[in-house]
């Protein structure tokens, strides 16, 4: 027999809507929603058996996003994003099954300022820093967190 699926929320001191969501079987079960006191939504996520389950979305104050991520049996899977009051992507990371395994930063104008490459969660593979002008400023290479060759340096003062 099917557990039976319970409607529940939650409200901050004032009255206002802190939080709705469901559990099936006393886990959390489809969307949970979290809202600021202003009524804006906070963040939104999907559960399935009480792990987190698809794509969760999480907002500024103001609603706008700020972040968004992706989870698969609980665990962040796919690409997770950070942006900035202006909305442009900063931080990008890439998860396999809960690894982080690649981390991308962007300047505000989009173009990317650097790409860390990591197994086991320490950097193994190339860490490179892209100036503004597109030329490299360094690039390591990292095995196990370990720095094995340095390929490129120019992080002078003068520059």
């Amino acid at each position: 027999m099917p557990s039976e699926i319970v409607q529940e929320k939650k409200f901050h001191p004032d009255g206002a809507l802190f939080w709705k969501g469901s559990y099936c079987a006393g886990k959390l079960e489809g969307k949970s929603e979290y809202y600021y006191p202003n009524g804006h939504l906070s963040s939104c996520s999907m559960y399935k058996d009480g792990k987190k389950e698809g794509d969760s979305l999480y907002y500024d104050i103001e609603g706008k996003l700020i972040h968004e991520a992706h989870y698969c049996n609980g665990l962040a899977h796919g690409e997770e994003k950070f942006f900035d009051s202006e909305g442009r992507l900063a931080t990008k990371l890439v998860w396999d099954k809960g690894q982080l395994i690649h981390v991308s930063q962007f300047y505000p104008d989009g173009l990317l300022a650097r790409t860390i490459e990591l197994k086991q969660g320490k950097r193994s593979g190339i860490d490179r820093m892209i100036n503004p002008d597109k030329s490299v400023r360094f690039e390591f290479e990292y095995r196990a967190g370990n720095l094995i060759k340095i390929l490129q340096d120019d992080t002078t003062l003068s520059k």
